[in-house]
């Protein structure tokens, strides 16, 4: 799966993304065949380059906005059924925390190629429904990285900060008591 985040009117020539404001975050499932331990550094940025052209393809054919277009009439209709709705109101609540752990990406992005240089990894997304919190975990080149993203209409940029803060802080301290090393 790839997680592709674009400017709509940038990429849609739709009628649709001409008059979209903001970002589509779109989830797309695509073939990307690669394997860290067997292939070179420089197939990661060929099967990039790949995927970007998958990509842009199916921009071109609509195929991102008709996916918008089915998921925005499916959750309508949930909100309208009183059934479906409480439904909906309860897997929200459950879901109101997640995780996304990638681990150890150093083996993934080797730091460079002929064109660029990775010197960090940063993921995020924008929740507007759903999930509260959202937490981003992985390591890169011996460094832990964490990023929160977090629903705006329930968490201020303050309260978002502190939780960052308090969680940062758990994190050290399980690190600490792991392996008896200070962080």
């Amino acid at each position: 799966m790839v997680e592709h985040t674009v400017n709509m009117r940038r990429f849609c020539e739709t009628e649709e993304g001409k008059n979209a404001l903001g970002m589509l975050f779109s989830l797309a499932i695509m073939p990307v065949t690669l394997s860290p331990t067997k292939d070179s550094p420089e197939d990661l940025w060929n099967a990039a380059q790949r995927t970007s052209c998958q990509l842009h393809t199916a921009f071109d054919k609509g195929e991102m906005l008709k996916q918008l277009r089915v998921t925005n009439y499916t959750v309508s209709r949930m909100k309208t059924d009183a059934t479906l709705k409480t439904t909906l109101e309860k897997s929200v609540q459950q879901r109101c925390f997640g995780i996304s752990n990638l681990g150890d990406c150093s083996g993934i992005l080797s730091g460079g190629g002929k064109h660029v240089q990775v010197t960090d990894i940063a993921r995020a997304v924008n929740l507007q429904e759903g999930q509260t919190v959202l937490h981003y975990v992985h390591t890169y080149q011996g460094r832990l990285r964490y990023n929160l993203t977090y629903n705006g209409k329930r968490f201020t940029p303050e309260k978002a900060s502190q939780y960052a803060s308090w969680t940062l802080e758990l994190l050290r301290s399980l690190i600490t008591d792991m392996d008896g090393t200070k962080v």
